[in-house]
């Protein structure tokens, strides 16, 4: 597996682009931190991921649950995002965040990669 470094000129293109690769997926999110320890959720269903440029701020919409209700993950200040990639294509998002946080989204069942999912860096 290789993890590559998501340049942040292009987080917003790249965050549109892994939306549609991961929509539907079922996902786990886990957030490490030293006042935290790991928390990691159920399992969720990705709607997309989002970059707010102004704001500095990368959303994670997902459903939870039969009822399928929103789940809105915010991650504040993100200062690094790495993508991990498998041979059978995306495994994880990782996010460094500006608390000092460590955040993941694992992916449970890896969708196959398009020629080109994201910008160049």
């Amino acid at each position: 597996m290789a993890y590559q470094s998501i340049d942040r000129s292009v987080w917003s293109t790249f965050s549109d682009r892994i939306s549609s690769v991961l929509r539907g997926r079922e996902v786990e999110l886990e957030v490490i931190g030293l006042e935290l320890g790991d928390q990691i959720s159920a399992p969720l269903i990705i709607d997309g991921v989002s970059y707010d440029s102004p704001g500095d701020a990368l959303h994670v919409f997902m459903q939870a649950g039969t009822g399928r209700e929103h789940v809105d993950h915010v991650i504040y200040s993100p200062q690094e995002i790495y993508i991990e990639l498998s041979d059978a294509g995306v495994s994880q998002l990782a996010v460094m965040d500006g608390g000092g946080h460590k955040q993941f989204l694992w992916v449970r069942r890896l969708p196959q990669l398009p020629s080109s999912p994201w910008p160049e860096t």
